[in-house]
């Protein structure tokens, strides 16, 4: 379903002129956010080298395409080692911040000779590259096979901006979800008038048997149930031999 065809639902629903196409628009791409978000529907998957006595990586040097988030079930681990057959022994890392290694940790976390066997994963700022992804300890051997980390994160949705573009491009499958989209709109645009009573009745959780008949958050929970049943909703995921033996 393709934006214009959005609008025309939107507008076969709600009084015309009553809002302006930008706040259409801008409503139907908070809505796609949020339904990524919220589903985790846009799943993809990042893997790149280790280089010993680096403490970050920016979202280019780990391939991380339209990131927003790491994925809170599978995240992020990396490759402790390798033996003779080529099996790798993969470490998964626990989510952290600065401001929690500093109270809990030390400062000391944060000097250049803090090395060894990394346990946790943070973001950080830095001064000259932006938003990095660093790691505590800071690894200190190097894998340049291309896998020393692996991360499974959640896309950004592509941006509606003309007519002609598509929803969730990464992933035809979520295409009898679009409407939801209009749902989401529909509820902005009654609270705007002062409708509240009616922004509510699209925003309830679901009470019905079919998507049809189901406001926006029980769209949100029957997508949710659906790619927890279906394992190839996972756009562009990179798949190899070892994805399997790391992610279960």
């Amino acid at each position: 379903m393709e934006l214009i065809e959005l609008k025309n639902l939107f507008d076969a629903e709600f009084p015309s002129g009553a809002v302006t196409n930008t706040e259409k628009v801008r409503w139907f791409n908070n809505a796609c956010l949020d339904m990524v978000r919220k589903t985790l529907c846009l799943k993809s998957y990042a893997l790149w080298s280790i280089v010993a006595d680096q403490r970050g990586y920016t979202k280019a040097e780990m391939g991380a395409t339209n990131y927003l988030m790491v994925d809170p079930e599978e995240g992020i681990v990396w490759q402790k080692s390798v033996d003779d057959d080529g099996n790798r022994d993969w470490v998964r890392l626990e989510a952290t911040t600065t401001d929690w290694l500093d109270k809990n940790v030390g400062e000391g976390w944060r000097d250049d000779d803090n090395t060894g066997d990394p346990t946790r994963y943070f973001w950080y700022a830095d001064p000259d590259e932006g938003q990095k992804l660093g790691f505590n300890p800071i690894p200190d051997t190097a894998v340049s096979t291309g896998d020393g980390f692996k991360m499974v994160y959640i896309s950004k949705p592509n941006v509606l901006e003309d007519d002609a573009n598509e929803p969730f491009s990464l992933n035809a499958g979520l295409e009898p979800y679009h409407e939801l989209i209009v749902t989401y709109a529909l509820w902005k645009a009654k609270q705007k008038r002062g409708k509240f009573t009616q922004a509510r009745e699209y925003r309830t959780e679901y009470k019905g048997s079919t998507r049809e008949d189901s406001p926006y958050y029980g769209g949100i929970a029957l997508m949710k149930q659906e790619i927890k049943q279906n394992p190839d909703f996972r756009p562009h995921l990179r798949i190899d031999e070892d994805y399997f033996k790391w992610h279960i």
